[in-house]
């Protein structure tokens, strides 16, 4: 008997294990269904998507980047320099495997490893790199890591720099495109991980619609349902696939109301079935299985009807012609990506295991740590072998990206700056801060010129300034970066936004509904910067929405705003009103000491 209860116990345990994985992580799962679901609508030719998915490409390559540079500055408190040797040794091994007739035999060996494996092996060269710096610099700390990682970093730049036969000198190295990414079948691969990737996001908005019964929750789900409707019906061809999605939105709002009838009705009883044990009394199939199933198989019909014709495209496309770039521009991207989210993935189970929290204590007192019995010296060298290994992925997807890479570009010290940038910008040990970063600079760069030229009429040589004053106001006005900043505030303020008041209407915002906004956020942003005036429309409502949140936040907390103007303005003004008594001080303060030098002097 004990042993068939244990065996319940474990079936139960898996079975509501899924529901759990998918409700504490909706703002992941709803970001990236947002970053699968763009590039469906690419076709066989140009679009102004594609030029955005070329751009986010590059974005995410240097978030790996970053995410590797922070795992050593934000967790375990290293500040590499030389940090750009683990991305160039990346991108010469996966240079030396996609181009067999460069290196001499032997060594050109190394190009009969396929293409998908080559990641794996650039990981574990970067990994062994990593090894490297960590046996010869653990042990330092401070300044003195830095700049000795800095000179085994320069030791390698200067070996390729000055040996043009190993690394193309300045003209350098043509990096051809992997013969998988220009395949039918590797494209498929990549779609059926996105429709994966949307169903599992539509079983978050179920999930939220169970367990979010007032109507705050109906009205904050609803722009959701409505923009990634909108938006399938934009980018798809088949006008029913986006009718049966919104027929699946519909269901929802009826699931709502029976969850909601059912917890009026018996709060008791609704409530214990909510709490994830083994003892749920009562189920009800019809709303906890049949109804979704039903909903999750609509959408899915609808999103293979609204984009068959445009993946139907993109395999006649690789029928023709199966080297042109309009093709392999949306496999890359889904490459990427894909490594991204695993590495994502990978990096917050290593935070949140108890390695992981090792780590942080060797960062915060290493000396306290070490007398608690951990090895501070091994903990290091983990971290330094995991970073390298990620940095080498990202110099991996990197060179066939760019096509050529030269020494300056993929070893230079510019690299390691740059990685820096992102990760400060971004936020210092915040998981998203250092991709966050990665995309503001990144797109910076591209776009700066342009608004200055043409927006503000200023010289484009300009931008550098620009770009240094938006660094300065980032770090002055936000200094644990954006996530961390942002974080910080949301932190402070959760207790009051839980229960507000406006009129008669009581209402509030729980934890679980802050994901709502990510993707709201994340899919306005994302349609404003393609540049598609079809999507337009979606991107006016989604920010007319979060604006018209933000006036209600503002009314409801009128008062405390009110008061801290009120508080700066009399600050303001004690200091203007102090500012000509001060200001005559130090004058006074000042003719005093040229006066007593004069006189010293003669």
């Amino acid at each position: 008997m004990s042993n068939d209860s244990n065996n319940g116990r474990e079936k139960r345990s898996l079975a509501q294990e899924t529901p759990t994985i998918l409700s504490k992580n909706r703002t992941v799962i709803a970001i990236i269904a947002i970053l699968y679901l763009i590039p469906l609508g690419t076709t066989s030719s140009f679009s102004p998507i594609r030029s955005l998915l070329y751009l986010i490409t590059q974005i995410m390559i240097f978030g790996l980047l970053a995410m590797s540079f922070d795992l050593q500055l934000g967790r375990a408190s290293l500040l590499n320099f030389g940090h750009v040797a683990l991305f160039g040794v990346g991108a010469y091994f996966m240079a030396y495997t996609l181009n067999a007739n460069f290196l001499p035999a032997p060594f050109n060996i190394i190009a009969m490893i396929p293409y998908p494996f080559t990641l794996v092996v650039a990981m574990l060269v970067g990994g062994c790199l990593g090894l490297v710096m960590g046996l010869t610099t653990s042990r330092m700390r401070g300044t003195s890591f830095a700049f000795i990682a800095l000179a085994i970093a320069m030791f390698i730049f200067n070996f390729f720099h000055e040996n043009s036969a190993i690394s193309g000198g300045e003209t350098g190295i043509t990096v051809p495109t992997p013969d998988i990414i220009r395949t039918g079948p590797f494209y498929l691969l990549f779609v059926t991980i996105a429709f994966v990737v949307l169903i599992a996001f539509i079983g978050t908005v179920i999930l939220y619609i169970k367990k979010r019964t007032e109507y705050t929750g109906l009205i904050l789900v609803t722009p959701v349902m409505v923009a990634f409707t909108a938006v399938t019906l934009i980018l798809g061809t088949n006008i029913l696939g986006s009718v049966l999605v919104f027929i699946a939105f519909i269901g929802m709002i009826f699931l709502h109301f029976i969850e909601r009838k059912t917890s009026i009705s018996d709060p008791l009883q609704y409530s214990e079935n909510q709490i994830s044990t083994g003892n749920v009394k009562s189920t009800n199939v019809l709303t906890t299985y049949l109804f979704p199933f039903i909903i999750i198989i609509v959408v899915s019909i609808g999103l293979v009807l609204s984009f068959a014709t445009n993946i139907g495209d993109m395999l006649l496309l690789w029928i023709e012609d199966s080297s042109t770039f309009f093709f392999t521009i949306p496999v890359q991207y889904y490459l990427v990506l894909t490594c991204l989210v695993m590495i994502y993935l990978l990096v917050r189970r290593l935070i949140a295991s108890p390695f992981g929290r090792m780590i942080t204590a060797v960062a915060q007192n290493e000396e306290r740590a070490e007398a608690l019995g951990y090895n501070s010296y091994h903990a290091k060298i983990v971290v330094l072998i995991i970073s390298g290994a990620i940095a080498s992925l990202a110099g991996a997807l990197y060179a066939p990206y760019i096509r050529i890479i030269t020494p300056d570009l993929v070893l230079g010290v510019e690299v390691t700056i740059n990685a820096m940038l992102y990760t400060i910008i971004g936020g210092i040990a915040t998981l998203l801060g250092p991709l966050l970063g990665t995309g503001v600079v990144v797109y910076s760069e591209h776009n700066l010129v342009d608004f200055i030229t043409d927006g503000l009429g200023l010289p484009g040589r300009l931008w550098l300034i620009a770009l240094g004053v938006m660094y300065i106001g980032i770090v002055l006005f936000m200094p644990l970066g954006i996530v961390g900043s942002i974080g910080q505030r949301i932190d402070s303020l959760k207790g009051k936004l839980r229960q507000m008041k406006v009129g008669q209407f009581e209402f509030g915002f729980k934890d679980s509904d802050y994901w709502i906004f990510g993707f709201l956020g994340a899919m306005g942003l994302i349609i404003l910067l393609t540049e598609d005036a079809r999507l337009f429309p979606i991107g006016l409502g989604i920010f007319g929405f979060l604006g018209a949140v933000g006036l209600i936040l503002v009314y409801v907390f009128r008062r405390e705003l009110w008061a801290r103007l009120e508080a700066f303005g009399r600050r303001l003004k004690i200091g203007l009103k102090a500012f000509p008594g001060r200001l005559k001080m130090k004058l006074k303060s000042f003719i005093g000491r040229i006066k007593s030098r004069l006189r010293g002097g003669t």
